[in-house]
């Protein structure tokens, strides 16, 4: 029981920090577009 809440945790945390790396990569990907307008 303890290792599957455990892998839970773990399985929570990658996910997370996936959706961090996702939402930053759209706003480097955004700023670019913008400095290119200019």
């Amino acid at each position: 029981m303890e290792s599957i809440v455990h892998h839970w945790i773990q399985q929570g945390k990658v996910e997370v920090r996936e959706e961090a790396t996702r939402l930053a990569n759209i706003k480097m990907q955004k700023k670019k577009l913008l400095w290119q307008k200019k």
